[in-house]
């Protein structure tokens, strides 16, 4: 999923971003902990203690383009050693990419495509709206100091 022009913004910050949205957007629907320091991540459903996925930061050589997290875990995945998802800013940070790879999930086949991918495509094109609102908010703020 690519979201429109975010400027003056780092794959560091979109991900963090997300992972404040998404709790405020499903109000007491998701949680989301993570480990500051590690860039772990767990997302639960309300009040249900087993998380829905655990990511797990992995740092590469072009972090500011880039943020991976590996999914190590969760109720919506077969496998802890496949798949991550990774924030990524090409041609000079003018797009931002959102994608998941090698995602194995733990419903069968016709269920996720059915619900869990539509679900989470709809989540990241609201979160692609909150970003645009947020790049016009900073480029209309920068423009009453110029």
């Amino acid at each position: 999923l690519e979201f429109r022009r975010v400027l003056f913004r780092s794959c560091h910050w979109i991900s963090t971003e997300y992972m404040n949205w998404l709790p405020a957007f499903f109000r007491t629907w998701i949680r989301v902990e993570s480990e500051a320091e590690a860039g772990d991540v767990r997302f639960y459903f309300g009040p249900f203690r087993r998380p829905l996925l655990e990511l797990k930061y992995i740092r590469g050589r072009a972090d500011s383009d880039r943020k991976k997290f590996h999914i190590v875990g969760g109720l919506l995945t077969r496998t802890t050693d496949t798949g991550w998802l990774e924030f990524r800013q090409v041609q000079g940070r003018r797009y931002t990419l959102a994608a998941i790879h090698e995602f194995i999930p733990s419903l069968p086949w016709y269920l996720y495509r059915m619900v869990q991918a539509p679900l989470h495509h709809w989540v990241m094109l609201r979160f692609g709206r909150h970003l645009a609102r947020a790049a016009s908010r900073r480029n209309g703020k920068k423009q009453q100091q110029d």
